[in-house]
């Protein structure tokens, strides 16, 4: 299973939000073997990992409604080969990994972890500990698969997240 994030330019016109729609659809059905089987994938349209992308700054649920609506329209072009996620920035409030949850369409609920190299581990294995707990209850509550993004580069020991989460 490969996992993508997709951070969607802004489009300039319905039509080029058309065309980036298609560009993504033909890319995704691209993705196949030798023998023509195509490879599984966990699409996360639109992610929100970083709070300055242009559409991390719409309305909850304006978000919601353009996450479900390129869902719909990817599965409309003929993508098959793709589950589709929600991916929430580290360390969210419950509130705040709802708020903006899909109206439809999700079937993995990815929680974005990674922490610049200067991160107090100890902090990060705290917060990370938590925030995984929210994540679990999204997830029950949704019916859906859950995920973690986590690292935090260059910092940390072998057994970090085995010690840290297990």
């Amino acid at each position: 299973l490969t996992l993508l994030f997709w951070t969607m330019p802004r489009p300039a016109s319905e039509k080029s939000e058309e065309e980036y729609i298609k560009a993504a659809a033909e890319y995704l059905s691209s993705l196949s073997d030798g023998y023509g089987i195509k490879a599984p994938v966990c699409l996360v349209p639109l992610p929100l990992d970083k709070p300055d992308r242009w559409y991390a700054q719409l309305p909850p649920q304006e978000y919601s409604a353009l996450h479900a609506s390129l869902t719909k329209r990817l599965r409309a072009a003929g993508v098959t080969n793709a589950v589709f996620g929600y991916s929430c920035r580290a360390m969210p409030t419950l509130n705040e990994f709802l708020s903006r949850y899909p109206r439809s369409g999700v079937s993995v609920v990815n929680l974005h972890a990674l922490a610049p190299e200067a991160t107090d581990t100890a902090h990060y294995a705290k917060t990370l500990a938590s925030a995984i707990d929210i994540l679990a209850e999204v997830a029950s509550l949704k019916q859906v698969a859950a995920g973690v993004t986590a690292g935090i580069a260059n910092s940390l020991t072998d057994t970090f997240f085995s010690d840290t989460l297990l």
